[in-house]
């Protein structure tokens, strides 16, 4: 499996938004993940809201134990919570691929609930 997050957006601009988010799940110590990354150490969440059949996706790095919530919906929020606890996961980022308002309201309450959560759209 190739890792490429085009599969968050078809734009052909998320070349830099890609190259940015792999450079803040970096632990530091090494480049992981980028391509040729071990299956081992990325967990990766596909979720999805019936009621808006939206999908997000949860990313985390088990070496560093951080985490990337891609366009969560509001009403989640609990779900989404208690998965990256569940995993042992600290969320880290809440990036929105695009600029709807479930999204960005969602972002708003994740980062009220944990402080250290930083928003990115």
């Amino acid at each position: 499996m190739e890792l490429d997050l085009k599969f968050f957006t078809r734009c052909s601009s998320c070349g830099p938004v890609r190259d940015w988010l792999m450079q803040q799940l970096s632990n530091g110590k090494d480049n992981l993940p980028v391509p040729g990354y071990s299956v081992e150490l990325l967990t990766f969440q596909q979720l999805f809201d019936p009621e808006s059949s939206t999908f997000t996706y949860l990313l985390g790095c088990k070496s560093s134990g951080e985490a990337l919530l891609v366009d969560p919906v509001l009403e989640q929020k609990g779900g989404d919570l208690a998965l990256v606890d569940e995993l042992g996961l600290k969320l880290k980022y809440v990036l929105n691929t695009h600029c709807h308002a479930d999204h960005i309201t969602s972002g708003g309450v994740l980062r009220k609930e944990r402080p250290e959560v930083r928003t990115v759209i």
